[in-house]
This record gives C-alpha cells, sequence and structure tokens, in this order.
C-alpha cells in the first residue's frame, strides 16, 4: 500500500470535513475544532490504515506519546456516541467518504478507467500541493 497517498486522501477529507488549511492541521493552535480534526486525522491513520502509533510521527506533525492518547480517547468516544458525538459523526462520515472513494476505484471494470481515475487523484493532489506551496509562501 502506498501509505503516501492514502494519507493525502485522508488529510484532504479531514481538511475538507472541518474546512481547514493543511497549516492549521499541522500548527500547534487548539482553537475551534482544530483538535478534534487532529484526533480525528491520527485515529484514521492509526485505525484504517493500520500505522502503529510510533510510525504516525512520520506523517503528522506530534508527538509519538500522543498517539497513544488519541488512541484511548477514540475507544472511549466510538463506544457510546452519547459521550461525544459529533466526534462520533465526523469520524464516521470521514470514514465512509473515504472507503467509498476507494470501493469507486476498485469497482471500476476496465485498466483504462482505473488509469484514468488515478490519472485524476494524482492530478487532484498536484493541484493541492501547488495551493499548499502558495498558502506556505504567502505566511
Amino acid at each position: 500500500m502506498d501509505y503516501n497517498k492514502e494519507i493525502i486522501k485522508l488529510r484532504y477529507l479531514v481538511e475538507a470535513e472541518f474546512e481547514l488549511t493543511p497549516e492549521e492541521l499541522d500548527g500547534r493552535s487548539k482553537k475551534g475544532d482544530l483538535g478534534t480534526a487532529r484526533i480525528i486525522f491520527g485515529n484514521l491513520l492509526m485505525y484504517e490504515l493500520k500505522l502503529k502509533p510510533a510510525q504516525v510521527p512520520k506523517y503528522v506533525n506530534r508527538d509519538r506519546s500522543l498517539f497513544y492518547y488519541y488512541m484511548k480517547l477514540h475507544d472511549g468516544y466510538m463506544s457510546d456516541a452519547r459521550i461525544f458525538p459529533d466526534y462520533f459523526k465526523r469520524y464516521n462520515k470521514i470514514k465512509g467518504r473515504y472507503y467509498n472513494l476507494s470501493d469507486a476505484i476498485m469497482q471500476e471494470k476496465t485498466e483504462e478507467r482505473k488509469h484514468k481515475m488515478l490519472y485524476d487523484v494524482e492530478c487532484n493532489i498536484e493541484k493541492l500541493e501547488k495551493k499548499r506551496q502558495m498558502l506556505i509562501e504567502t505566511l
């Protein structure tokens, strides 16, 4: 599995759900939903991509020990939706979008169509990277 592409997809979905810029997700601010977005992103990497907490800091600007805490929070939040309903709803929404995107690609019958979809995904990744660089330059 190409973790970089999967991580970019998940990151994009989290940023879109919370209406964040890449810098906000990596930053240190805890305003608004930023904390929740980071917890969801970290847990998606660990639970859906099966990354170990020690591997996640390679892709996310956080300390390894924080991801053990995120896992503990996730287990509690997901065990009972009443504890933190916003987390439960958004985590499942992003997870569903991620798997729907993956399923749509896997269900395509023709190789030509799969290559077209792959090309479209790669173009979107390039566009997002260009936007990211432009935003970084303005800071």
